[in-house]
């Protein structure tokens, strides 16, 4: 699904050659959530490494808080970097 492929592209962002066309198109998606004030638990998450648990702490916040930011914004990522999938994601339902 549209999540777990992004999940994929967002691990591989860091071993990618910053001029790779797969990078700029994440860093396409990233300017998409650059204002919001949770948009550094995905640069944790899939760039750092950390767990939720450690993002949690950091934010000082539950756990759930941390999931739940984390899921919104991967939702507007997918929706950037596979549009069709989404789409086709929401007609099946």
């Amino acid at each position: 699904n549209s999540f777990k492929k992004t999940e994929e592209l967002l691990y591989l962002y860091p071993k990618l050659p910053v001029d790779h066309p797969e990078r700029l198109r994440i860093d396409e998606a990233l300017r998409k959530i650059e204002d919001d004030e949770y948009c550094d638990v995905i640069n944790m998450r899939y760039f750092e490494g950390k767990t939720i648990n450690e993002i949690s702490e950091f934010y000082d916040c539950k756990y759930q808080n941390i999931s739940k930011k984390r899921n919104k914004l991967m939702k507007i990522l997918a929706s950037e970097l596979f549009p069709e999938d989404v789409l086709n994601e929401i007609l099946q339902k």
